[in-house]
């Protein structure tokens, strides 16, 4: 279970500091829409970062799960292939894209495990928000 919220919480934080970059760095004709649509959907994942963190403690009561050091390291593990700067924001969006399906894929892949009702439910929950988020991108990356 510790890893299962390790990993929560390493796409989930690389979804907030990805979306939090293309904000503060999108640019083009089109730019106000994206930097507020990449504003909201860096809200989104901080919010469920903290509650992700809050319930792992909360089971588990390890606290090394929420260790920034680590959870940095992960971070830079998966957003690796990531562009951080742009020429245009849709390379922002196909990025993000990945990193929501492999989001999506974790989910999935725990989903899947033992766990209570109450885990099931926080996959479901995260899963429900991250396939919301994806259908964004993917109507962003059709204009």
């Amino acid at each position: 279970m510790d890893q299962m919220f390790k990993d929560l919480l390493s796409y989930l934080y690389s979804l907030e500091y990805y979306y939090k970059t293309a904000h503060w760095q999108c640019k083009n004709s089109v730019y106000y829409g994206d930097h507020l649509l990449f504003d909201r959907l860096s809200d989104e994942a901080s919010e469920r970062v903290d509650q992700v963190a809050e319930k792992a403690i909360g089971i588990t009561g390890n606290l090394a799960i929420v260790n920034l050091p680590s959870i940095l390291k992960s971070i830079f593990t998966n957003v690796n292939p990531l562009r951080f700067e742009c020429p245009e924001n849709s390379q922002y969006f196909e990025d993000a894209l990945k990193l929501e399906t492999s989001l999506l894929d974790c989910c999935k892949k725990y989903d899947a495990s033992e766990s209570s009702v109450g885990i099931k439910n926080m996959l479901g929950d995260i899963a429900d928000e991250s396939e919301a988020r994806v259908y964004l991108l993917k109507q962003r990356l059709r204009k």
